[in-house]
């Protein structure tokens, strides 16, 4: 896996394990938030709802390659995706009761 963000990450088997930035793994990939924390206010054009969060583990537990998973976010998030940009997802959350749609991006894994 190459990343710059991520001091020392390495697969085995089916999880991730190292120290954890947040991440959610969607359709057999796993995606980081983007480096800059990107999100927007309204939700970007183009996007659909593909899921929602099933399960939030800890950030310091080895995190499972399952399908709507996360380390970052709540169960129940609402997870969205541009077909035109596959390599991002977002997911929509609520901070000090605003929305924001969070940029997610896919890691390159080996």
């Amino acid at each position: 896996m190459n990343n710059n963000n991520i001091n020392e990450i390495k697969q085995e088997d089916d999880v991730i394990v190292g120290m954890y930035p947040p991440l959610i793994y969607v359709n057999d990939m796993t995606y980081q938030v983007s480096s800059g924390g990107d999100y927007y206010l309204e939700q970007p054009q183009r996007l659909k709802k593909i899921g929602e969060t099933i399960k939030k583990v800890s950030s310091t537990d080895a995190f499972p390659k399952e399908n709507f998973v996360s380390n970052s976010v709540p169960e129940g998030t609402e997870i969205y995706y541009d077909e035109e940009k596959p390599e991002e997802i977002y997911a929509k959350i609520i901070v000090y009761g605003e929305t924001r749609y969070v940029l997610f991006n896919r890691l390159n894994e080996d």
